[in-house]
């Protein structure tokens, strides 16, 4: 639903315009990480989670806020009982781009009887109020943004906040610029022992932060092109044809 700017409250405008800030500031960390903190001050939540889907829909986790709030076996939970959420037709299947509250497609009570709050929600104390946006993103196909927060539901001030917010994302991820040492993938995984060479595996890493050609390029002292080179031996040896399927094949989340 469309709202009008003028809806939002000067104290909203003004955490808009932190949140912004945020986003583009590349010495805060990890672009993905950014992305997480920045929504989470915008619109008071208490958690919010980047993830993102490849073409058969399965799910990688890009970053979160706050850090260190979820353990790996939380995601595989996630990732294996997904499909029970109220908005994954709507948000993975169909790909609709606006911003939706999960109590909108069905009550918090009903919800609470499914498999996905009993095992995922509840053990990790995750609250029901829940905002989640979807949005293209260049390279990475499809990501999500979900917030949650105990108290208020999310209002439509706050929808219209997330929606203002998307146009940065996917220009922040463009412009990523600064990256410490990529993030480790599964030292043991097959893939990696098997199928891609370490340089290959060192740049999937970097992949995961959101970098662009340009940026990798910079990271590892190599031309665009012989990044792109190595993009195209990955997608070859991992049968995929962008970069969420290749980070979500190589994590073991795949089909």
């Amino acid at each position: 639903m469309a709202l009008s700017p003028t809806y939002l409250r000067p104290a909203e405008l003004q955490c808009l315009q932190q949140a912004i800030l945020l986003v583009y500031a590349t010495e805060a960390g990890p672009v993905f990480t950014r992305l997480a903190q920045a929504t989470a001050a915008a619109l008071s939540a208490e958690i919010v989670s980047i993830d993102g889907f490849d073409q058969t829909s399965s799910m990688v986790n890009l970053g979160y806020y706050p850090a260190q709030r979820f353990s790996l076996p939380d995601f595989e939970t996630l990732r294996q009982l997904l499909p029970e959420h109220p908005l994954f037709q709507s948000l993975i299947i169909e790909r609709r781009p606006e911003a939706l509250r999960t109590s909108d497609f069905r009550p918090t009570q009903k919800f609470r009887n499914s498999t996905l709050y009993q095992e995922f929600y509840q053990p990790t104390g995750l609250p029901l109020r829940e905002l989640i946006v979807g949005l293209p993103v260049v390279e990475y196909g499809w990501i999500t943004c979900t917030l949650n927060r105990a108290g208020r539901e999310f209002s439509e001030a706050d929808r219209y906040l997330l929606t203002l917010l998307v146009p940065h994302f996917q220009q922040a991820v463009r412009q990523a610029q600064t990256v410490a040492s990529p993030p480790a993938l599964p030292p043991n995984s097959p893939l990696l022992l098997n199928h891609l060479t370490p340089r290959e595996a060192e740049l999937l890493g970097y992949l995961r932060q959101g970098l662009s050609d340009k940026e990798i390029s910079r990271c590892l002292s190599i031309s665009p092109r012989t990044v792109q080179n190595h993009l195209q031996n990955i997608y070859v040896k991992l049968e995929v044809d962008n970069r969420t399927a290749a980070l979500c094949k190589v994590l073991g989340v795949a089909g």
